[in-house]
């Protein structure tokens, strides 16, 4: 029996892994571990639910429920494609934003800030920011200067959109920044 790990699920969720492996692996799991499930499966026929009452398999009364209507088949299926398109989406704004911090870490530090300002649509993303801050808190033990360069380049980076640094998600991103140009100072409390 080949048991999952959280980490393997993690270096799926980031990229790191197939997610079609993830499944497969999950899939042979459920399959080995539950009589029921994998009987239901091997048949290629769905497995009874069991009811909260404890009735037995389906709908109160032990009834199996019917097929899923075609048009709620037709929206899954809809579902299922609109979300493929959102993590193909979202891995690309990954590498990108991989690309992008590759770049500004290449140049000069007296260029960075310049280059962030400048950029329309590049080094502008949720991904990149994150990326960003994730660097300078890694970076902070060793050269506490450059962690702070490199967290001042985020508010600027977040600047670009008009509201944008109200957002809930950049607001921890900003505090998570301003730590790390301070990092001798003790937290107030």
């Amino acid at each position: 029996m080949n048991h999952l790990t959280l980490d393997e699920y993690w270096q799926a969720l980031r990229g790191k892994r197939p997610f079609k492996q993830l499944a497969r692996q999950a899939h042979e799991h459920l399959v080995d571990t539950c009589p029921t499930c994998g009987e239901a499966w091997r048949d290629g026929r769905p497995a009874p639910a069991a009811s909260a009452a404890g009735q037995g398999a389906g709908t109160p009364g032990g009834r199996v429920p019917p097929e899923l209507p075609e048009d709620e088949r037709a929206h899954s299926l809809e579902d299922l494609e609109r979300t493929e398109r959102l993590l193909t989406q979202s891995r690309e704004a990954a590498r990108r934003a991989r690309e992008d911090l590759k770049l500004l870490l290449a140049m000069p530090r007296n260029e960075r800030l310049r280059r962030v300002e400048r950029a329309r649509t590049r080094m502008r993303s949720r991904a990149f920011v994150e990326l960003l801050v994730a660097e300078a808190e890694e970076t902070v033990a060793d050269s506490p200067r450059e962690a702070a360069h490199l967290a001042s380049l985020v508010r600027p980076a977040l600047d670009r959109r008009e509201g944008r640094t109200d957002l809930p998600w950049a607001k921890k991103l900003l505090a998570r920044a301003e730590a790390c140009r301070k990092p001798n100072q003790a937290p107030n409390g």
